[in-house]
């Protein structure tokens, strides 16, 4: 299910703010899964949304609908949607298999299987997905692996070009107490020093 707020909050000095008035977007207007795992806005203003079952587009009236099919090698890589995120134009769709660039101007995904990727620890879903400031991709796993993809590379997949999973850098995350324990990264985030900072069940690693 998916609040979403249809009124801007007004705000007055010294007056507390009103409340968001809310509108549900479920099954029954075409989401695909009752079970929103992440939201995201594009440049276009069409509000993505990733479920267990599929990703949706939403644009303020119609949601329309994108799913796995297997016999469509440019569909959706998988149904299970962690995060999403935007290069230049380009919807970035991270899931339990890996990647799916969905290429502008077109209803075709282009796809990085993270299993493809040498030297990457199981199991392979991808969490979380970020852009530094040099429009370099970043990939949290959860066995801990850190996958980055260049912005030169990305630019070349973005416009249509084979997707070449040599070309993606895995580094490893570890917990800070238990050198042999993987830890899940679950979120990414960039300071003004572009600095990566890795959230976890065990906290927060730079």
């Amino acid at each position: 299910m998916l609040l979403v707020i249809a009124a801007a909050m007004s705000l007055q000095a010294f007056a507390q703010p009103a409340l968001p008035y809310l509108h549900r977007l479920g099954v029954e207007h075409g989401l695909s899964s009752t079970t929103a795992r992440a939201v995201f806005k594009d440049q276009k203003g069409f509000v993505w949304i990733g479920t267990e079952s599929g990703l949706n587009r939403f644009d303020g009236y119609e949601v329309k609908t994108y799913a796995r099919q297997y016999s469509d090698p440019t569909s959706l890589l998988d149904n299970y949607i962690q995060a999403l995120e935007e290069y230049r134009g380009t919807l970035i769709v991270a899931s339990r298999s890996g990647i799916s660039l969905l290429l502008p101007n077109t209803e075709h995904f282009a796809n990085l299987s993270v299993n493809a990727i040498p030297g990457i620890a199981e199991p392979t879903d991808v969490y979380s997905i970020k852009l530094d400031v040099d429009s370099n991709l970043w990939m949290g796993t959860r066995h801990g692996s850190l996958i980055v993809v260049t912005n030169n590379y990305l630019k070349r997949w973005a416009a249509g070009n084979k997707i070449d999973p040599t070309k993606a850098i895995v580094y490893q995350a570890v917990h800070p107490a238990h050198a042999r324990k993987h830890m899940p990264i679950t979120g990414l985030a960039f300071d003004k020093r572009n600095r990566c900072w890795l959230a976890s069940p065990s906290g927060l690693m730079l």
